[in-house]
């Protein structure tokens, strides 16, 4: 600021240094205000705010990989599981989800195609499909667990989903074929494959791992006897959730779909 009386040049103040003359009023202040504004516009923006969207598509993206290489590898050698019992709990635990919502996404379009404006709407269907798929594979986890855990090599309900979910990929294929197969309005071989795929999952898949399961450590009970264990435990719960089921709604789904046959 230059004083107009002596021509005094100073900073800041509101009265000259030299001569005391009065500056003009509103001049500090406007080159404060300036100051701050320029300040403010040029302060940059926080590189942790401009990446922190890209954070978590990211790791979608990197997961989305991870399972992809996965999936191929157990659709490869699903024998591979047995080795990885506990390392790919995550990925055996999305293809067991992955398989339940194929099924049920696939028996909502049958329905829907066949019956025209089928009852009660998406939501009930899908979803009342969807935890009938995943209660059924989770019986035969548990039934799993319990045998490998008190009549095998006692491994966790955490290795047993692994060793199951890195069977499924196979069986993952099955159900999106199934699926496009009543896009294209083929129910009969839809509906035939996505029973295959089911009864697989369920009952023989289960079968086949107990019983290398059980060779793995033989005890004092004879693996015959044990494999008949696992039926028994797997039958008695089983019945239980379809004795449960038999006023539920989800019967009415399955008998409109057995009908087709």
């Amino acid at each position: 600021m230059n004083c107009a009386q002596c021509g005094y040049v100073q900073d800041i103040g509101l009265f000259c240094g030299r001569c005391g003359t009065e500056f003009e009023k509103g001049i500090e202040s406007t080159i404060l205000e300036q100051g701050a504004t320029i300040e403010s516009v040029q302060q940059p923006i926080s590189p942790e705010k401009m990446a922190e969207p890209n954070i978590h598509i990211e790791k979608i993206k990197a997961q989305s990989k991870m399972y992809g290489s996965y999936f191929v590898q157990q659709l490869k050698r699903p024998s591979l599981a047995f080795n990885q019992e506990k390392a790919n709990f995550s990925n055996g635990l999305t293809s067991i989800l992955l398989l339940a919502v194929v099924i049920a996404l696939t028996l909502y379009s049958f329905l829907n195609s066949m019956f025209s404006g089928y009852e009660p709407g998406f939501i009930s269907i899908f979803g009342s499909i969807l935890i009938f798929s995943l209660v059924a594979m989770g019986i035969s986890l548990v039934s799993l667990f319990l045998i490998s855990r008190f009549f095998g090599p006692q491994l966790s309900f955490k290795a047993i989903t692994s060793l199951y979910g890195g069977h499924l990929s196979p069986l993952l294929i099955g159900a999106g074929v199934s699926l496009l197969l009543l896009f294209l309005e083929s129910f009969t071989y839809g509906n035939l494959v996505l029973w295959i795929v089911f009864t697989f999952a369920v009952f023989i898949l289960p079968l086949y791992l107990i019983s290398s399961l059980l060779t793995k450590k033989p005890t004092g009970i004879d693996s015959l006897y044990r494999f008949i264990l696992y039926i028994v435990t797997f039958s008695i719960l089983f019945y239980i959730f379809v004795s449960i089921l038999a006023d539920s709604r989800i019967r009415v789904y399955f008998n409109d779909l057995t009908s087709w046959f």
